[in-house]
């Protein structure tokens, strides 16, 4: 997969992780403030709206890679949203928690560098087989 796609299929996995920190925000402040406050909506409609993107951009993604390679990419929000929540929420990083994430990196990046190229699906490509 070339970097420029790493980059942004990375880009956009930070999205995602981002959508799952705002609804860590969200939880808390229904915990504090209840349904309706302002508190608690903003990072609510924020997370949504993160989503939104997400899932448009996405689908541009999956139309241009492999499903996959895109999913195996996508597994890295773990690794994202544990050190963000590390940094934002002061949660602590243990040892099984950094091996597990250091586990699925190898396996993405294994799994990134070591793929055939993407196949493109000509005319002569039948679903049935042949007669």
């Amino acid at each position: 997969m070339p970097l420029r796609e790493i980059i942004y299929l990375q880009l956009l996995v930070l999205v995602f992780a981002a959508s799952d920190l705002l609804t860590k925000v969200t939880g808390n402040a229904l915990k504090l403030h209840g349904v309706f406050s302002f508190a608690t909506l903003l990072p609510l409609f924020a997370a949504l709206l993160l989503l939104a993107c997400y899932a448009f951009f996405w689908q541009r993604v999956l139309s241009r890679l492999d499903l996959s390679l895109a999913y195996l990419s996508k597994s890295t929000s773990i690794f994202w949203s544990m050190l963000a929540s590390h940094f934002l929420f002061h949660e602590n990083l243990t040892w099984k928690n950094c091996l597990g994430v250091a586990l699925i990196f190898s396996g993405v990046v294994l799994i990134n560098v070591c793929a055939p190229p993407p196949t493109e699906y000509g005319d002569d490509f039948e679903v049935g087989g042949h007669d």
